[in-house]
């Protein structure tokens, strides 16, 4: 009897282990897929919008570890802490890519700014797209580590259950009574083993559905990491959302400008000149180095020097 406790409780371990193995490599991918989205970030304003990269720097950081805090397990507003993210960048948009002749904003200027995005809009709707799929993804990704924490603790409690006497009796005739027999190679019955592990198992019956629920669960919960929720997909285009949102800020600069005199109210004395076609343009050759079209450098110099010539 004590040999079929001890494969028992060596049989609850694996799957404990297995579980954990599990929930600790799902987590570990999940953060470092963060961290290559964070840096793919800090490249893309160190190379496309260097005006921007050390200014930027630090609502970046601040996004990615919101989303990381919030994927260990912190309770955080996520789609908040997103928008947040946007409206820290509007006004660095502004001051360095639409109006890059104009001095640095006062403090107020710049709160005004970071309050009225969302009214103003100068990102489209590609900041809110981004935001929608980053909250979407990271919501099922956290549902599923914390399914599985959940499923390790259940296993973690059921091992430690003990079989009543009549439970120990049960399970050695059918293992052993053969052997008494001299019949070592016949297996018990497949009747009598189901009465004995229902038997076994009957203090532990009402987790049956539950557990059967939270399987079903998980199984339907997977493929949306496969599909429209797949973090991965959201994470490796970030990078690429957050520069067409800028792109858009700028290609829409005069009309973004006059909605802003409406809200905002600039200093005196100080004008607001639009940023230049040329540099739209510089810009825009930039992004396209950095999405790396074939041939875009020698396209794009020829079409600046046709135009500006």
């Amino acid at each position: 009897m004590d040999i079929i406790l001890l494969n028992h409780k060596h049989v609850h371990q694996d799957i404990y282990m297995y579980d954990l193995h599990i929930f600790a490599y799902i987590a570990e991918n999940f953060i470092e897929r963060i961290h290559i989205s964070q840096n793919n970030t800090y490249v893309l304003f160190s190379d496309v919008y260097k005006k921007m990269d050390g200014v930027a720097r630090e609502p970046v950081s601040q996004l990615f570890q919101d989303l990381l805090s919030y994927m260990e397990g912190r309770q955080l507003e996520l789609e908040s802490k997103i928008s947040e993210f946007f409206d820290e960048l509007f006004p660095l948009v502004y001051h360095h890519s639409i109006n890059p002749n104009l001095k640095d904003f006062s403090a107020d200027y710049k709160e005004c700014l970071r309050q009225t995005r969302r009214e103003i809009r100068p990102f489209g709707d590609i900041a809110d797209r981004a935001t929608q799929h980053l909250v979407r993804s990271f919501t099922v990704a956290r549902t599923l580590l914390d399914a599985f924490e959940l499923g390790v603790e259940v296993i973690t409690a059921t091992s430690s259950m003990r079989f009543r006497p009549e439970c120990d009796t049960g399970l050695m005739r059918m293992v052993y009574c053969s052997h008494c027999s001299g019949f070592a190679r016949t297996k018990p019955c497949g009747g009598y083993c189901l009465n004995v592990v229902r038997g076994c198992l009957a203090h532990v019956a009402e987790l049956d559905q539950p557990w059967s629920n939270y399987v079903k669960m998980l199984e339907r919960l997977v493929p949306n990491l496969l599909g429209s929720y797949n973090i991965e997909d959201v994470l490796s285009v970030l990078d690429t959302k957050i520069s067409e949102a800028i792109m858009y800020a700028m290609e829409n600069g005069p009309d973004l400008s006059k909605k802003i005199t409406t809200w905002c109210d600039l200093s005196q004395g100080v004008s607001l000149p639009i940023i230049s076609s040329y540099e739209l343009l510089v810009t825009f050759e930039r992004q396209l180095r950095w999405f790396m079209l074939p041939d875009c450098d020698t396209f794009v110099h020829r079409w600046l020097l046709c135009t500006f010539e």
